[in-house]
């Protein structure tokens, strides 16, 4: 991620604007791609491409989004909009963490990965994007930033071959 569109992005989280607005236009862009081509097309004039912003996007995100055009920006719109939550999430103390798993865990069981994590880091709660991965073939691996945490049996067996080559004594917490 640029440091233009973080700066984006924590613009786009100060200006106030909606969250439901923001959400609106991000998921315009991703389910229309055309609209990123054509306002990243530099044969169409800013008028025309001020014109498709203005009767395309919600009207509270029409000035920024505007904004990004004249700056051609408007091509790093995911990453801006990636900025914008992570921005968010860091003001209001969320935690972001992904969960790999092979059987979904039990809301309990998410209840206190949750808890470690907030404990770990200091968070007020977890935002937990959970992927199934059958690869893992039991147990579960959490991702929180550039941590992470691996309570599967492939990385259990992983260790154990590891600590064999070694000649060092295997032992599971």
């Amino acid at each position: 991620m640029t440091e233009t569109s973080i700066s984006y992005g924590i613009v786009l989280y100060e200006l106030g604007i909606d969250k439901g607005a923001i959400d609106q236009a991000e998921e315009i862009f991703q389910e229309i791609p055309e609209v990123a081509e054509i306002l990243t097309n530099p044969t169409i004039s800013m008028d025309v491409k001020h014109t498709i912003i203005g009767k395309v996007f919600p009207k509270e995100m029409v000035n920024f989004l505007k904004k990004m055009c004249d700056n051609h920006q408007i091509g790093n719109q995911k990453e801006v909009f990636d900025a914008y939550h992570d921005y968010s999430n860091k003001k209001k103390n969320i935690l972001c963490a992904t969960l790999y798993y092979v059987t979904e865990p039990r809301e309990d069981q998410k209840k206190r990965i949750e808890k470690f994590l907030c404990r770990k880091y200091g968070g007020s709660q977890v935002e937990l994007t959970m992927v199934q991965n059958p690869e893992l073939l039991g147990g579960f691996i959490i991702h929180m930033g550039s941590r992470e945490y691996d309570w599967s049996i492939r990385g259990r067996m992983q260790q154990l071959k590891t600590n064999m080559k070694r000649g060092e004594r295997v032992e599971f917490n």
